[in-house]
């Protein structure tokens, strides 16, 4: 597998899992080294913190998982509030834009 591949299957994972990813558990999806892994997804981290991304990767709880910014919180409810019907979020959904507010403040 190419490191591009690698950083493919990692950001896959992340954003189907419904909770943090640990680096172990990532590995052994991918059959590779814990080492590989890790490298990638720093490459993959770094990648997402850049300012014209609208999310970002985070490490939390042992593991890694997918926030939306917090500079785009309020544009993200108010395009929920938006929708009719309206958008139900689910408990994980609110759970991350709560937790990715306590992060900015």
């Amino acid at each position: 597998m190419t490191n591009e591949e690698r950083k493919a299957a990692l950001e896959a994972i992340i954003y189907a899992a419904d909770e943090p990813v640990s680096v172990e558990q990532l590995a052994t999806a991918l059959g590779e080294a814990k080492p590989a892994v890790q490298a990638a997804l720093d490459e993959l981290v770094a990648s997402y913190a850049g300012e014209e991304r609208g999310i970002e990767i985070r490490a939390v709880a042992g593991g890694y998982k997918m926030y939306t910014k917090p500079q785009h919180h309020e544009v993200v409810r108010r395009f929920i509030r938006s929708l009719r019907p309206p958008l139900r979020l689910t408990m994980p959904a609110l759970e991350t834009l709560g937790k990715s507010r306590r992060f900015a403040e």
